[in-house]
């Protein structure tokens, strides 16, 4: 049973893609401009898993925990330019607002998630030996990935920025499957369906993945007669426009017939786990969300500014309402499943918005995928217990230590942010040099490595909680700082930044707490080293582009 679990998750990826590209294949051949992506973004991320694959079968004997990780990172790479590729191809733009609410291409939209679940698939069915560090590289390679493509594409303009949300909403997903696949697997097995021997908990989040992506498709399928019956729902006419709607409906059938699927799910499970209410709990949860956002950009535009950031608290305070629900339900797990349920509604939202739409959608989608990213976050927090549960559970953890640890979750991510936009003179608009972004990945991972050596894990979990906080400070933005590029991009950097420094905590910490045990001068010797390379790295770019500058300017005096 757990075997076909995993292959009904790998065929159902292959299903899918087919699918979504013969239902998009008389967009690929539209005649319309694609956003420009910058060829050496997309060799970075490849020359990334290729050099870190051969450094690792270098170093390391394969079927290892180190190779397994270097594996999942190629995977990982693999698999966000395949649906890089997908979306970039259906990034068009379109005529006209369609009232049926699924956007031109948006079945196109839905091959990075059935991407995502072969890809979180593969290791385990043939590289169990290597779990969790191969589920773990596969999430990292994705972000890698996603991060220096998304950075590359075309900043302005509609299609870009509906691009980059579909990224990161990919991203968003990924991320909501590790949490699946890794706590399933520490979770102690339990028979499922009739089958006799024992079936890890990973299977039948994969069984929930599925039914998710099943109806996310579906979800993106045009159906005319929609349209029209949101059109005599009179209390969906406090939405914008009929399109919106239209997409609520759709999102709401959706969170329905997943509870339906969680229903059937958990009476094959022997102790009949409460995935019902947790996914009910995520998807309606998101919709009214949804709402809360609409509700508070409407009211901000008719002078009302104050509510948008009422309506943005009160979203996230339901986001915790709802973490702390599930925190405790098999031991982690159930976050998952939540999970899974506010990730239906949100790529409902997305992948059916329209480009003709996002000038007046581009805030609340930005804002609505932040607050998705920030119960993701929370849920690496609960994953970060599960995995190191024997290194936290007796630590000696005081009150400063704590404080201590949340302030640096709050404040690295706006600095790493500052230190990567600093080389653009702050020209927004400007493409960033991949050397700049290689200095902006050492110091996301060397702010967590020195808290770490410094104190051990005593500040590890307030430290989260800091980084998840800080990707909610877009949402306070006043109205004139959220016009143009800034809501799309510049807004959700500092959760991309969080989002690393957790995922470098997840991987790592087992390698770096080891080494807070060494002495003290030591530990200072080891922190002069690094913050010397980054400060002598970061002189040597500074004066490579000031003699880039007075060499581009002593030419064009010439010409």
């Amino acid at each position: 049973m757990e075997l076909f679990l995993f292959r009904s998750a790998l065929g159902l990826c292959g299903i899918g893609v087919v699918a979504s590209l013969l239902l998009s294949w008389p967009v690929f051949r539209w005649q319309s401009p694609r956003p420009h992506l910058p060829r050496r973004y997309l060799l970075a991320a490849v020359g990334l898993a290729i050099l870190g694959e051969l450094v690792s079968l270098t170093i390391h004997t394969p079927h290892t925990l180190a190779h397994g990780f270097s594996l999942g990172y190629l995977l990982g790479t693999i698999g966000a330019l395949g649906g890089l590729w997908a979306l970039y191809q259906t990034a068009v733009e379109e005529p006209s607002i369609p009232t049926s609410g699924a956007a031109v291409g948006a079945t196109a939209s839905t091959i990075p998630y059935f991407i995502a679940l072969g890809v979180m698939a593969v290791p385990s069915l043939w590289m169990r030996n290597s779990l969790p560090d191969v589920h773990f590289g596969v999430a990292i390679g994705w972000f890698v990935s996603t991060f220096l493509t998304a950075l590359g594409t075309e900043k302005g303009g509609a299609v870009g920025q509906r691009l980059w949300l579909q990224q990161i909403a990919g991203l968003g997903f990924v991320l909501a499957l590790l949490l699946l696949a890794v706590a399933g697997e520490y979770r102690s097995p339990s028979r499922f369906g009739a089958s006799s021997i024992p079936v890890h908990w990973s299977a039948i989040g994969f069984a929930l993945a599925d039914a998710t992506l099943c109806l996310l498709f579906v979800a993106s399928l045009p159906f005319a007669g929609l349209g029209k019956l949101a059109d005599r729902l009179r209390w969906l006419k406090e939405l914008p426009a009929q399109a919106e709607a239209t997409r609520l409906l759709r999102a709401m059938v959706g969170a329905v017939l997943l509870m339906g699927a969680c229903r059937l799910l958990s009476a094959k499970e022997m102790d009949h786990p409460p995935f019902t209410i947790l996914s009910a709990i995520g998807s309606f949860g998101t919709i009214l969300v949804w709402w809360l956002l609409e509700t508070g950009k409407l009211r901000s535009q008719n002078g009302a500014w104050a509510w948008a950031w009422q309506t943005g608290a009160l979203s996230a305070l339901l986001v915790l309402v709802g973490y702390m629900a599930a925190y405790q339900l098999l031991a982690g797990f159930g976050i998952g499943v939540m999970l899974m349920g506010s990730w239906l509604v949100i790529a409902v939202r997305i992948a059916s918005t329209s480009v003709a739409e996002y000038p007046l959608r581009a805030k609340t989608l930005g804002q609505m995928l932040l607050i998705g990213l920030f119960a993701v976050q929370l849920g690496l927090y609960r994953l970060f217990l599960i995995r190191y549960s024997a290194d936290l559970w007796h630590r000696d953890l005081a009150d400063h230590y704590a404080l201590f640890g949340f302030l640096v979750g709050v404040l690295a991510p706006p600095l790493v942010q500052g230190y990567l936009l600093s080389w653009t003179d702050f020209d927004r608009t400007k493409t960033l040099p991949l050397y700049h972004l290689f200095l902006t990945g050492l110091l996301t991972l060397l702010i967590p490595g020195l808290v770490l050596l410094i104190y051990g894990s005593k500040c590890a979990e307030s430290l989260f909680f800091g980084l998840a906080l800080t990707s909610l400070l877009p949402l306070f933005q006043p109205d004139d700082q959220q016009n143009g590029v800034y809501p799309t991009l510049y807004g959700l950097l500092p959760t991309l930044f969080s989002i690393a420094t957790m995922l470098a905590l997840l991987q790592w910490s087992q390698t770096v707490l080891p080494v807070a045990n060494f002495a003290r001068e030591e530990k200072i010797r080891i922190v002069l080293i690094a913050v010397g390379f980054l400060i002598l790295a970061t002189f040597a770019g500074k004066m490579g582009g000031y003699v880039d500058r007075r060499r581009q300017a002593k030419a064009a005096t010439r010409s």
